[in-house]
């Protein structure tokens, strides 16, 4: 069995980083080997276009966390809650250092934390609604040829009522 070989379409000298130095490049050479002075600013180019292609991904993939922090912050509860995973440790640590270090962004950002009232929280007050303080009478609710509902519609004629008269 024969080995493959690996063939280049580029002379070694051609290649910047790994990169072959692409066609349109090399088309200004005519067939020719890059000149020092050439290699050197495509060099210099690639290294600029690597540098803000990095700089664009990083930004991109900051805006994404950043957008969606809450959503995985309350997934991340709900993982906790329903012991989806488990954590060591040092991941603790890790965990509880990088809050730390984004609330402190938070704070530097002018975002504090809202203050929480202190002692019991108040009871949950109930809204009554006043429909001009009468109480009206309801529909019978039970079904038809029932002994509920026969004794509902007696009560309703021999109080003269009908569904929705005041009491």
């Amino acid at each position: 069995m024969r080995a493959n070989k690996l063939v280049l379409s580029v002379k070694l000298s051609e290649l910047v980083n790994g990169w072959e130095i692409p066609p349109e490049v090399m088309a200004r050479c005519k067939d020719g080997p890059l000149t020092a002075q050439e290699l050197a600013e495509w060099k210099a180019w690639k290294a600029k276009h690597d540098k803000e292609e990095r700089q664009d991904t990083d930004l991109a993939v900051y805006r994404l966390a950043g957008e969606s922090l809450a959503d995985t912050l309350r997934n991340a509860c709900h993982a906790l809650d329903k012991a989806v995973v488990t954590y060591t440790e040092s991941d603790g640590e890790e965990l509880w250092e990088l809050l730390d270090a984004f609330a402190k962004r938070l704070k530097k950002a002018g975002i504090e934390r809202p203050t929480r009232p202190r002692g019991r929280p108040r009871a949950i007050t109930i809204i009554e609604v006043d429909d001009g303080g009468q109480t009206r009478w309801l529909p019978n609710f039970h079904p038809p040829g029932t002994p509920e509902h026969d004794r509902y519609d007696e009560a309703m004629r021999r109080a003269g009522k009908k569904p929705g008269d005041p009491l």
